[in-house]
C-alpha cells in the first residue's frame, strides 16, 4: 500500500501555528492552523472545504512564534501563494474540519 509519505519530495516537519487562509482574491480571510510543512508546501487544518486546484494565500498570524521551540523553520514562509492539492474531511470532528494539502507556487525571479 502506498502511503502519503512515499509521494513527498521533501521531509515534512511537524509545526502547529495559527494562520490566515483565503481563496486568492476573495478578500475573506479564514482562520486555520498548520499541521506540518516542508520546502514546497504545508498541511493545514481548516473548518472550511477548499476545492483542489484552488489558489490560496497563506499568512502566518504570529511569526516568529512566542516562546522557545524545537521546530525546523526551513522553508516556512510568513506569507505565500499556493494551490490546494487535496482536501479531506477529518472524521469524527465537530464542527467539521478538513486537512488541506497546499503546494507553494514557485517564486518568479
Amino acid at each position: 500500500m502506498t502511503t502519503y509519505k512515499d509521494k513527498r519530495s521533501y521531509e515534512r516537519y511537524p509545526h502547529m501555528t495559527p494562520i490566515w487562509l483565503t481563496r486568492f482574491n476573495s478578500g475573506r480571510w479564514l482562520e486555520a492552523q498548520t499541521l506540518n510543512h516542508c520546502i514546497d508546501g504545508m498541511c493545514v487544518q481548516s473548518h472550511f472545504y477548499f476545492q483542489p486546484g484552488t489558489p490560496v494565500l497563506i499568512r502566518v498570524k504570529n511569526y516568529p512564534p512566542a516562546g522557545s521551540c524545537n521546530y525546523n523553520f526551513e522553508g516556512f514562509p510568513t506569507i505565500n501563494l499556493g494551490e490546494v492539492k487535496w482536501c479531506r474531511e477529518n472524521p469524527d470532528t465537530t464542527p467539521a474540519s478538513y486537512g488541506v494539502g497546499v503546494k507553494y507556487y514557485p517564486p518568479e525571479y
